[in-house]
């Protein structure tokens, strides 16, 4: 019998040590209607050192059922001592995940700040937390009997699921990783699970509204299976909604930037596109589908499963060289925050510095996270450095502009290719107030197959492209 275990955090507080991890329980989340049930194996979690970080959760068992006796997935205590190291491992001084040997970004403190950042700049580009925002609004309105549920494919730091409870405490909300954060105080309604969503979710078919993947291209060897479990997952209507970033760097005239060469200093070169390069070439060689990160427009209209299918196509300055001067005062970077989470928008100087200046923080600490990645797969220390020393350099001169490619993709579930589902699901999705029974909030349809590929500068978050 095939298994694959899934730790589950729910509304735990951790303390995260060199050592051990200290959890404290409280009550967990009810799942998403259709989950399948859980029973409970309880014993007492530890915090015996290993000599490595490790978390004390409660340990969900997935089995494929290939027999009429397997049992519903089952909860028992994780130990420290006993499961400790299966969780993490320990690279060039970095915690790493131990389950995906795919996936290369460490899993520690330092690269869930990173994160934050990333998830900060995110906030600012898009003006919220997803696109399309009417769509995903109407489709996520509370309705009576009927309860909203959100899933996080790669939730990392755990921003973006954390926020989305925030913002619909109506919502069940969870994010699966491989190694998800395990310090951030949850809401009632928020749980995080140690999981590798590349093997499928079985047991989350049919469950959820929204089902979001954000900077997984790494993880992943096929695109087009992951949007079609995505899908899998959503009720008739719910939204599947993707966006990955393109290793492309341009420059201020949105050209391609050349890889900088060591005995080359010819115009229109950049250290931070051989970083690119390198880790793209990299990446791609372990397998990883880099390539589907900027096709996601077309692969999720390719998916049979998904209808209303839009793409767009977001460019953001790297470096507060746009406009303004950047602050960095991190009480104003707070209050931007909450402006855009209660719905208003910073100005447009605002936006284009705090973008700039958190981008190129993202990526000075992003080469860092790479480096373990280089050095594992044989480039000479000395040329990682060398790379590493340049790009920074690159990133804190205030001469050097460049734009960054942000791609983002979704579709909503049809409902006439569900099967499967009970009388309840199919009356929920076909009833008069379902949002998939209409096109509410979907952008103007174009004829433009390619998407938009706009400056940032220029760009309205009107400007999309939708698939009929």
């Amino acid at each position: 019998m095939h298994r694959r275990a899934a730790a589950n955090l729910a509304g735990s507080s951790h303390q995260r040590t060199a050592h051990s991890t200290t959890t404290t329980h409280s009550s967990q989340p009810s799942l998403p209607t259709g989950a399948e049930p859980m029973y409970s194996e309880s014993d007492e979690s530890d915090t015996e050192s290993t000599g490595h970080t490790s978390h004390s959760a409660e340990f969900q068992e997935l089995q494929e059922e290939d027999d009429d006796d397997t049992p519903a997935p089952s909860i028992f205590s994780f130990r420290s001592s006993r499961d400790g190291l299966n969780l993490l491992r320990e690279s060039e001084g970095r915690l790493f995940n131990a389950q995906n040997e795919l996936y290369a970004l460490p899993a520690d403190d330092t690269e869930f700040d990173r994160l934050d950042k990333q998830h900060l700049a995110q906030l600012l580009i898009v003006g919220g937390l997803y696109l399309p925002k009417e769509l995903v609004e109407s489709i996520l309105a509370p309705r009576e009997g009927v309860e909203r549920a959100i899933l996080d494919l790669g939730s990392g730091s755990g921003s973006w699921a954390i926020e989305m409870a925030n913002a619909f405490p109506h919502a069940q909300v969870v994010g699966i990783d491989l190694a998800p954060t395990t310090t951030k105080e949850l809401p009632p309604n928020c749980r995080f699970e140690f999981d590798d969503f590349t093997l499928g979710l079985p047991h989350y078919h049919h469950c959820f509204d929204v089902v979001h993947a954000r900077f997984i291209a790494n993880g992943v060897t096929s695109f087009t299976a992951i949007i079609e479990e995505m899908a899998q997952c959503l009720r008739p209507g719910g939204i599947a909604l993707l966006v990955e970033a393109d290793f492309e760097l341009l420059n201020e005239h949105l050209e391609p930037l050349n890889a900088a060469q060591d005995d080359d200093d010819s115009p229109n070169t950049s250290w931070l596109s051989r970083f690119f390069m390198e880790t793209y070439e990299t990446l791609k060689q372990r397998g990883s589908d880099i390539d589907g990160s900027r096709n996601i427009g077309t692969l999720i209209r390719d998916c049979t499963l998904l209808e209303n299918c839009g793409k767009q196509t977001l460019y953001t300055n790297v470096g507060p060289w746009l406009r303004g001067t950047w602050s960095q005062n991190p009480h104003e970077t707070l209050v931007i925050r909450r402006r855009i989470l209660e719905g208003s928008n910073p100005t447009e100087q605002e936006r284009y510095d705090r973008i700039g200046e958190l981008l190129r923080s993202d990526l000075l600490e992003l080469g860092d996270s790479f480096k373990p990645l280089l050095l594992s797969e044989g480039y000479f220390p000395d040329v990682v450095n060398q790379i590493l020393d340049n790009m920074k350099k690159e990133l804190n001169d205030s001469n050097f502009h460049s734009y960054i490619q942000w791609h983002f993709a979704w579709g909503t579930r049809r409902i006439e290719t569900t099967t499967g589902l009970d009388e309840e699901s199919l009356e929920y999705s076909s009833g008069e107030s379902s949002p998939a029974s209409g096109s509410a909030g979907l952008p103007p349809e174009t004829n433009d197959d390619e998407g938009l590929s706009t400056p940032f500068s220029g760009m309205s978050i009107d400007d999309q492209s939708q698939y009929s």
